[in-house]
């Protein structure tokens, strides 16, 4: 047994001799574990306020930093989201599928329907995170 197992032995036997208030003979090490033991089982000593929480909330409310209306950055985002839209669908109308598959044939090197089709599969999943998006500031929180 090597000196870490035996003073693994010691603590465990302190512990449980403190558990069950048996005595632990008269080794200095098992007291001094023991006294330990005795000290973990009791509850540290509080000598707080009974208004101790109200003083902490008011502190966190004096300390919390002012909510800033975001309402105009958000209104401009939207409107910049909105022109963006608009603008595609305005070249899509001028330039109809061909300047798209033109497009698609820049990116990719050739101009075939399967990258068109990752286009558009990359545009729903944009358009899908945008509207889980929505949905999330529109979800009540509790609490």
């Amino acid at each position: 047994m090597t000196h870490d197992e035996r003073e693994w032995q010691m603590q465990e036997r302190a512990r449980l001799d403190e558990r069950k208030a048996r005595e632990s003979g008269h080794d200095p090490a098992a007291a001094s574990y023991r006294r330990i033991a005795h000290a973990l089982r009791q509850a540290p000593p509080v000598d707080l306020p009974v208004d101790f929480a109200a003083t902490i909330a008011r502190r966190a409310e004096a300390i919390r930093p002012a909510v800033v209306d975001a309402r105009f950055e958000q209104r401009l985002v939207a409107a910049l989201v909105v022109l963006l839209v608009v603008s595609g669908l305005g070249a899509l109308g001028y330039f109809g599928l061909g300047g798209l598959r033109t497009m698609a044939g820049w990116l990719s090197g050739s101009s075939s329907d399967t990258t068109l089709r990752w286009m558009l599969a990359a545009a729903g999943c944009v358009g899908v995170s945008a509207l889980g998006g929505l949905f999330d500031r529109a979800t009540p929180r509790g609490g």
